[in-house]
């Protein structure tokens, strides 16, 4: 064993080893009421972390009824079906989670639905193994066959399931891209380039997640406008 922490609550010290699994920092809070809350005197990290990832919840979980809206509103996105006994759906948890933090947005969902919770449902969906993943376009689905781990998936959403927001079609912009079209398409293309070469700059510097996000998206904006001959 590599670590040992030792928690108190009331009569019961729990003494926790790290086997296999390194530290995943933002689940941490989860980890620590896991442990304050159990009776078992020795717990093995894989278990007691693994539980800690099924009770953390990220990406937004559906139901029949939300599910329904989802499909309805037209909105592209991606759905996980799984079990919270499933070990592989604990193990893709951080990264599903982590997707669904940085590409969920006014026109993509990444969700989830408990089969535990719905399982006509489910059952309705076919759905056989977990964890299973269907991807939505216009209100169709289709199932999803990639690789699991957050650089395919986020790829993915990108290549497929994002609507480019552009001049030509300000309609697939979020709120904020289409006030930012607005603002831009008025502007000359001289004026366009210069701001491309400023955001560019800009997006080499740390930054947050989010505002990176942002810099970029507004570069690909710039660039698409006038048929992307900037």
């Amino acid at each position: 064993c590599r670590n040992k922490i030792q928690a108190s609550s009331s009569t019961v010290t729990i003494f926790v080893y790290y086997w296999e699994l390194g530290p995943h920092y933002e689940y941490l809070p989860y980890f620590f009421k896991l442990l304050l809350s159990t009776k078992m005197k020795i717990v093995t990290a894989t278990t007691a972390f693994l539980l800690a990832l099924a009770s953390a919840q990220a990406a937004e979980e559906l139901t029949t009824e939300t599910f329904g809206e989802f499909v309805k509103s037209g909105k592209h996105g991606m759905v996980k079906f799984y079990q919270s006994w499933c070990g592989h759906c604990m193990r893709m948890k951080p990264d599903w989670d982590r997707l669904a933090e940085e590409e969920n947005n006014d026109s993509i969902l990444i969700a989830d639905v408990n089969c535990g919770d719905q399982k006509e449902f489910c059952d309705g969906k076919n759905v056989r193994g977990y964890p299973t993943i269907y991807y939505y376009l216009n209100g169709e689905e289709h199932p999803y066959e990639g690789s699991r781990d957050f650089d395919d998936l986020s790829e993915f959403v990108k290549l497929t399931l994002g609507k480019p927001c552009s001049f030509e079609k300000p309609e697939d912009c979020s709120e904020r891209g289409m006030k930012y079209v607005e603002k831009w398409k008025v502007k000359s293309a001289d004026d366009r380039k210069k701001e491309v070469k400023r955001l560019e700059k800009m997006v080499e510097q740390s930054m947050k997640n989010d505002l990176k996000k942002w810099v970029k998206e507004r570069i690909a904006i710039l660039s698409r406008s006038d048929g992307g001959e900037l």
